[in-house]
Protein backbone atom coordinates (compact mmCIF):
# COMPACT_ATOMS: atom_id res chain seq x y z
CA UNK A 1 0.00 0.00 0.00
CA UNK A 2 1.20 3.55 -0.68
CA UNK A 3 2.58 5.45 2.30
CA UNK A 4 0.06 8.01 3.51
CA UNK A 5 0.90 11.51 4.69
CA UNK A 6 -0.77 10.74 8.04
CA UNK A 7 1.38 7.66 8.67
CA UNK A 8 4.49 9.58 7.72
CA UNK A 9 3.78 12.29 10.29
CA UNK A 10 2.74 9.66 12.86
CA UNK A 11 6.16 8.02 12.57
CA UNK A 12 7.52 11.18 14.22
CA UNK A 13 4.62 11.42 16.71
CA UNK A 14 3.11 14.33 14.76
CA UNK A 15 -0.26 15.14 13.24
CA UNK A 16 -0.68 17.29 10.17
CA UNK A 17 -2.00 20.73 11.10
CA UNK A 18 -3.20 21.54 7.61
CA UNK A 19 -2.40 21.67 3.92
CA UNK A 20 -2.24 24.13 1.05
CA UNK A 21 -1.73 23.71 -2.65
CA UNK A 22 1.72 24.30 -4.06
CA UNK A 23 2.43 28.03 -4.45
CA UNK A 24 -0.27 29.02 -1.93
CA UNK A 25 0.63 30.90 1.23
CA UNK A 26 1.01 28.67 4.25
CA UNK A 27 -0.32 30.25 7.47
CA UNK A 28 1.96 28.51 10.00
CA UNK A 29 4.61 30.80 11.55
CA UNK A 30 6.37 28.17 13.69
CA UNK A 31 9.25 25.92 12.56
CA UNK A 32 8.43 22.35 11.66
CA UNK A 33 8.29 19.66 9.00
CA UNK A 34 6.36 19.40 5.75
CA UNK A 35 5.45 16.80 3.15
CA UNK A 36 4.88 17.43 -0.54
CA UNK A 37 2.38 14.95 -1.91
CA UNK A 38 0.09 14.34 -4.86
CA UNK A 39 -2.54 13.25 -2.31
CA UNK A 40 -4.76 16.04 -1.02
CA UNK A 41 -5.95 14.08 2.03
CA UNK A 42 -3.59 12.82 4.73
CA UNK A 43 -5.13 9.33 4.79
CA UNK A 44 -5.33 8.93 1.04
CA UNK A 45 -3.58 5.96 -0.53
CA UNK A 46 -3.99 7.37 -4.01
CA UNK A 47 -1.03 6.14 -6.08
CA UNK A 48 1.34 8.47 -7.86
CA UNK A 49 1.72 8.73 -11.64
CA UNK A 50 3.08 5.86 -13.71
CA UNK A 51 5.98 7.94 -15.06
CA UNK A 52 7.77 11.04 -13.87
CA UNK A 53 6.12 14.12 -15.43
CA UNK A 54 9.43 15.84 -16.21
CA UNK A 55 9.16 19.39 -17.52
CA UNK A 56 11.62 19.59 -20.42
CA UNK A 57 11.36 23.39 -20.48
CA UNK A 58 12.55 23.54 -16.85
CA UNK A 59 15.34 21.05 -17.58
CA UNK A 60 16.54 23.23 -20.45
CA UNK A 61 16.27 26.31 -18.21
CA UNK A 62 18.47 24.56 -15.66
CA UNK A 63 21.12 23.72 -18.25
CA UNK A 64 21.08 27.30 -19.48
CA UNK A 65 21.66 28.53 -15.92
CA UNK A 66 24.22 25.78 -15.13
CA UNK A 67 26.02 24.96 -18.39
CA UNK A 68 28.72 22.98 -16.53
CA UNK A 69 26.21 20.51 -15.08
CA UNK A 70 27.52 16.95 -15.29
CA UNK A 71 26.10 13.45 -15.13
CA UNK A 72 28.60 10.77 -14.11
CA UNK A 73 31.45 13.17 -14.86
CA UNK A 74 30.36 14.14 -18.39
CA UNK A 75 28.54 17.23 -19.68
CA UNK A 76 24.79 16.68 -19.43
CA UNK A 77 22.19 16.97 -22.16
CA UNK A 78 18.53 17.76 -21.51
CA UNK A 79 17.51 14.23 -22.48
CA UNK A 80 20.01 12.51 -20.22
CA UNK A 81 19.23 14.80 -17.30
CA UNK A 82 15.49 14.25 -17.63
CA UNK A 83 16.08 10.51 -17.77
CA UNK A 84 18.35 10.50 -14.71
CA UNK A 85 15.99 12.55 -12.56
CA UNK A 86 12.97 10.61 -13.80
CA UNK A 87 14.42 7.22 -12.94
CA UNK A 88 13.99 7.98 -9.22
CA UNK A 89 10.24 8.46 -9.59
CA UNK A 90 8.18 6.09 -7.44
CA UNK A 91 4.98 5.28 -9.37
CA UNK A 92 3.22 3.80 -6.33
CA UNK A 93 3.99 6.59 -3.85
CA UNK A 94 2.21 9.98 -3.81
CA UNK A 95 4.73 11.51 -1.36
CA UNK A 96 7.36 13.40 -3.34
CA UNK A 97 9.46 15.19 -0.71
CA UNK A 98 9.87 15.47 3.07
CA UNK A 99 11.45 18.65 4.47
CA UNK A 100 12.14 20.54 7.68
CA UNK A 101 12.86 24.10 8.64
CA UNK A 102 14.08 26.08 11.63
CA UNK A 103 12.38 29.11 10.10
CA UNK A 104 8.64 29.73 10.11
CA UNK A 105 7.08 27.14 7.81
CA UNK A 106 5.32 29.98 6.03
CA UNK A 107 8.63 31.68 5.18
CA UNK A 108 10.49 28.51 4.18
CA UNK A 109 7.81 27.34 1.79
CA UNK A 110 7.72 30.78 0.22
CA UNK A 111 11.47 30.45 -0.36
CA UNK A 112 10.88 27.03 -1.89
CA UNK A 113 8.26 28.42 -4.26
CA UNK A 114 10.34 31.35 -5.45
CA UNK A 115 13.77 29.72 -5.86
CA UNK A 116 14.19 29.23 -9.59
CA UNK A 117 15.65 25.98 -10.82
CA UNK A 118 19.45 26.19 -10.83
CA UNK A 119 19.68 28.94 -8.21
CA UNK A 120 21.93 28.26 -5.23
CA UNK A 121 19.63 29.82 -2.65
CA UNK A 122 17.46 30.31 -0.68
CA UNK A 123 16.05 26.77 -1.25
CA UNK A 124 18.12 24.82 -3.74
CA UNK A 125 17.74 21.38 -2.15
CA UNK A 126 14.35 20.56 -3.64
CA UNK A 127 15.10 21.48 -7.24
CA UNK A 128 13.86 18.12 -8.55
CA UNK A 129 10.35 19.28 -7.61
CA UNK A 130 10.81 22.27 -9.93
CA UNK A 131 11.52 19.86 -12.78
CA UNK A 132 7.94 18.51 -12.75
CA UNK A 133 4.93 19.51 -14.84
CA UNK A 134 2.45 18.49 -12.12
CA UNK A 135 3.08 21.25 -9.55
CA UNK A 136 -0.55 22.35 -9.71
CA UNK A 137 -1.45 18.90 -8.33
CA UNK A 138 1.03 19.02 -5.43
CA UNK A 139 -0.14 19.64 -1.85
CA UNK A 140 1.96 20.89 1.06
CA UNK A 141 1.05 19.16 4.33
CA UNK A 142 2.71 20.56 7.44
CA UNK A 143 3.16 20.11 11.18
CA UNK A 144 4.84 22.58 13.53
CA UNK A 145 7.49 21.19 15.89
CA UNK A 146 10.59 22.43 17.66
CA UNK A 147 12.23 19.05 17.05
CA UNK A 148 12.14 19.54 13.28
CA UNK A 149 15.49 17.91 12.43
CA UNK A 150 14.88 14.67 14.31
CA UNK A 151 11.28 14.50 13.12
CA UNK A 152 12.31 14.84 9.48
CA UNK A 153 14.94 12.12 9.93
CA UNK A 154 12.45 9.76 11.52
CA UNK A 155 9.95 10.40 8.74
CA UNK A 156 12.54 9.71 6.04
CA UNK A 157 13.64 6.48 7.71
CA UNK A 158 9.99 5.43 8.04
CA UNK A 159 9.40 6.09 4.35
CA UNK A 160 12.47 4.10 3.32
CA UNK A 161 11.47 1.17 5.53
CA UNK A 162 7.89 1.05 4.20
CA UNK A 163 8.19 1.99 0.53
CA UNK A 164 6.84 -0.49 -2.01
CA UNK A 165 9.29 -3.31 -2.67
CA UNK A 166 8.97 -3.03 -6.45
CA UNK A 167 11.40 -0.13 -6.92
CA UNK A 168 12.28 1.16 -10.40
CA UNK A 169 15.15 -0.53 -12.21
CA UNK A 170 18.17 1.77 -12.42
CA UNK A 171 20.67 -0.54 -14.09
CA UNK A 172 23.81 -0.59 -11.98
CA UNK A 173 22.38 2.20 -9.81
CA UNK A 174 20.07 0.92 -7.09
CA UNK A 175 17.07 2.99 -5.97
CA UNK A 176 17.56 4.13 -2.38
CA UNK A 177 13.88 3.99 -1.40
CA UNK A 178 13.72 7.69 -0.55
CA UNK A 179 10.94 10.04 -1.73
CA UNK A 180 11.47 11.19 -5.31
CA UNK A 181 13.01 14.60 -4.54
CA UNK A 182 14.93 13.87 -1.30
CA UNK A 183 18.64 13.54 -2.02
CA UNK A 184 20.02 13.09 1.50
CA UNK A 185 18.99 11.41 4.75
CA UNK A 186 20.42 10.26 8.08
CA UNK A 187 20.81 6.87 9.71
CA UNK A 188 19.71 6.22 13.29
CA UNK A 189 23.27 6.92 14.43
CA UNK A 190 23.11 10.25 12.54
CA UNK A 191 25.34 9.37 9.60
CA UNK A 192 24.48 11.53 6.60
CA UNK A 193 23.79 9.56 3.41
CA UNK A 194 23.78 11.22 0.00
CA UNK A 195 21.82 9.90 -2.97
CA UNK A 196 24.20 8.52 -5.59
CA UNK A 197 22.45 10.15 -8.55
CA UNK A 198 25.62 11.17 -10.38
CA UNK A 199 24.46 14.77 -11.00
CA UNK A 200 26.92 17.58 -10.20
CA UNK A 201 26.85 21.36 -10.51
CA UNK A 202 23.07 21.68 -10.66
CA UNK A 203 23.03 24.59 -8.19
CA UNK A 204 26.61 25.87 -8.43
CA UNK A 205 29.50 26.00 -10.88
CA UNK A 206 32.83 24.16 -10.57
CA UNK A 207 35.49 25.92 -8.50
CA UNK A 208 37.21 28.74 -10.36
CA UNK A 209 34.28 29.37 -12.71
Amino acid sequence: MPITVASCFASADLVSKGRVRWDENLPERAPGVYVLSLASEVNSGTPSLAKAPIDVVEIERLLAARPYLQIDGSRATAGLLAQRVGCYWLPTEPILYIGQTSKPLRSRLQQFYTTRIGERSPHAGGWWIKALTCLSDVYVHYAPTKDFKECERRMLRYFQANVEVALPELGERRHDGMPFANKEWWTEDNRRILREHGIRYATSNPKGI
